[in-house]
């Protein structure tokens, strides 16, 4: 059976029918930031949170803390930036809080498994039980982290979800 139209549609197909030409900058600053902000969202829907129910994680945590006005703003605004994370501000603000939040957030929305928490030496037992108590994270650090990192490829199941 003969198709007039397959080699129209075979050619479609064919690399050597695609003409890319060269890649042009940006008309514009404005267009430049507009190519920036498309790369760093991900073609995955975004996280929206417009209401309590639509923090999915406070089941983890509801019972055991309620966050300030500013801790909520952060989970807002770093689940939509999701995976890439940055808290950093005065002391006793509530990065720990902050981080928690947002990292129990993303978990419970399979968008991360893992984390990795820089902070300062005497606050990193803080961290890591903090994480635990009010977030149900097993976090890692020390020696304890290098072991958990050479045992991960035997089993997934002692892997700690967050390295501090």
């Amino acid at each position: 059976m003969n198709n007039p139209t397959t080699p129209q549609t075979e050619s479609r197909w064919q690399a050597n029918a695609v003409h890319a030409g060269k890649l042009l900058g940006a008309a514009s600053d404005l267009h430049y930031e507009l190519h920036l902000a498309a790369i760093e969202y991900e073609l995955t829907a975004p996280i929206t949170i417009e209401t309590k129910e639509d923090i999915l994680s406070r089941k983890h945590w509801s019972e055991l803390l309620e966050p300030y006005e500013h801790q909520v703003r952060n989970l807002i605004t770093f689940c939509r930036r999701s995976p890439v994370a940055l808290f950093a501000d005065d002391v006793g603000l509530g990065k720990t809080i902050s981080a928690g939040l947002v990292l129990s957030e993303l978990q419970t929305r399979k968008r991360v498994r893992r984390a990795l928490i820089l902070c300062p030496k005497m606050l990193v037992v803080q961290w890591r039980d903090e994480l635990k108590e009010k977030f149900g994270i097993h976090a890692a650090h020390g020696a304890s982290c290098h072991h958990h990192l050479r045992e991960r490829a035997r089993s997934d199941e002692s892997d700690p979800q967050c390295l501090v």
